[in-house]
């Protein structure tokens, strides 16, 4: 497997970033079965930023470094691939 170009390498970035807006403090998207959530998770009920996939909030980053994924994120993990 090779690794794309960083201009295809932030697009992804910044897409997993939006894939998780709408999951719950525990990592899940609406429907996912989550004993965490007490049965199917109801994903982000909130208005803002969600959780990644494992359960790390998602933040609005300052205007300058909106286009930077790791901006977006606040704990970076081994175990966390999409951060």
């Amino acid at each position: 497997m090779t690794t794309p170009p960083p201009p295809e390498r932030w697009a992804l970035q910044l897409l997993a970033v939006l894939a998780d807006l709408d999951r719950c403090e525990h990592g899940r998207h609406e429907g996912d079965p989550g004993s965490s959530c007490g049965g199917p998770s109801r994903g982000n009920p909130h208005t803002g930023p969600g959780h990644g996939r494992y359960g790390h909030p998602v933040v609005l980053p300052p205007r300058h470094r909106k286009h930077d994924p790791a901006a977006w994120r606040t704990t970076t993990t081994r175990e966390d691939p999409s951060t």
